[in-house]
């Protein structure tokens, strides 16, 4: 896995792990700097250095699925719930 994070200061505002360059496994954003571009940063970078691969997928949280439809994912499948965690399988095709 290979893990970016965004800092200001000595403050952790953000994460971007990627597993195998297929797999989205944590992408978060600290509440006060969603919408500032701290995400977008992230994702060029990984982008920018080789760490995504042909085809992405990502078990989105219900709440995130507009944040990886702006990023080119679609959805494939209904949701699912585990754990009583709710979530939904996304895909993306880059290259």
């Amino acid at each position: 896995m290979v893990w970016l994070v965004a800092k200001v200061g000595q403050m952790l505002v953000g994460v971007l792990t990627i597993r195998d360059r297929s797999h989205v496994k944590y992408f978060f954003v600290h509440p006060n700097h969603q919408m500032g571009g701290v995400g977008k940063q992230l994702w060029h970078s990984a982008s920018r250095n080789g760490l995504l691969g042909n085809s992405l997928t990502v078990r989105s949280s219900l709440f995130a699925v507009p944040v990886y439809e702006r990023l080119g994912f679609k959805i494939i499948d209904p949701p699912e719930a585990f754990n009583g965690m709710h979530y939904q399988t996304m895909v993306a095709s880059y290259g």
